[in-house]
């Protein structure tokens, strides 16, 4: 990000432009240099800050590059498509999530025999193994994602164990089957950030309106309310709101893990097979 700091803001910034810029362009839950920003009434920490996450995340056509799906090449930007996440905008295929859905549908069953996704990275990545109706988010298991360095082969093996329902479960009562279909969402639901329900979908409107309720606004890399009667407009976090969300972050990390939220009646079941050293 140094090049870009000199870029943007002169080779004579003040270097503490760089570790705030760090901060808000990947926040992560918790914000170092907003407290210095506060006490010390810097004039860098003031401005859009969505307008410093585009201009310091990579967009798709300088992320990744060479895909192919069974040795045949397919454009990387044309399947992998924009998803909002509690991360920023991720890039993600097979998504119900995106416009379109899906992007490139990849297939790979019994019938058609296992698949090859081949993808060249051309800056350090972070990956999430994830369903169509899910998203990347921080609960992600350990062994479903991975930060692959740039310059080094990584090699995912993995099987899908796939859930499928009798006819009649839906008609059977919520608290009976212990499980929501990606259509099922409810008034006390509350913030609803996704049109499609999923577990992580679920946890991640469930972190929202924790940070909501403590600290009165959301941080900027949340995606908006699609619940438009509810909680709008969502009032979206300063200086002040990223310094509240970082001292309250033991606590949101605690209701992060006990969110009442429901599995998904359709969620596979992904193994990593083998996953290599390199």
């Amino acid at each position: 990000m140094w090049d870009l700091n000199e870029k943007y803001f002169g080779a004579d910034r003040d270097k503490f432009q760089d570790e705030f810029v760090a901060d808000i362009a990947f926040f992560n839950g918790l914000c170092s240099s907003c407290k210095s920003c506060m006490q010390n009434q810097k004039v860098e920490c003031g401005g859009n800050f969505s307008a410093i996450v585009q201009q310091f995340r990579t967009p798709c056509e300088h992320l990744i590059t060479n895909c192919a799906w069974n040795g045949r090449n397919f454009s990387c930007c044309d399947a992998f498509l924009p998803l909002e996440t509690e991360f920023g905008l991720c890039y993600t295929i097979n998504s119900v999530h995106t416009t379109p859905k899906y992007g490139l549908k990849l297939q790979s069953n019994r019938d058609m025999g296992p698949g090859t996704l081949d993808v060249f990275a051309l800056e350090d990545v972070q990956i999430h193994l994830h369903s169509p109706n899910d998203v990347p988010y921080i609960n992600t298991e350990h062994d479903l994602q991975e930060t692959i360095l740039w310059g080094l082969q990584k090699e995912i093996i993995f099987s899908t164990i796939e859930i499928f329902n009798d006819a009649n479960i839906v008609e059977q009562g919520l608290f009976q089957r212990r499980c929501k279909f990606p259509f099922e969402f409810a008034e006390e639901d509350g913030l609803r950030l996704y049109s499609s329900y999923s577990y992580s979908t679920c946890v991640t409107s469930c972190v929202a309106e924790a940070q909501i309720a403590i600290c009165n606004c959301t941080h900027h890399l949340m995606p908006p309310n699609l619940a438009p009667n509810q909680f709008e407009p969502l009032k979206i976090c300063n200086v002040e709101g990223l310094q509240c969300l970082t001292e309250n972050f033991e606590i949101l990390t605690e209701i992060r893990r006990n969110c009442k939220c429901f599995i998904s009646c359709e969620e596979p079941e992904y193994n990593i097979v083998y996953s290599s050293n390199e």
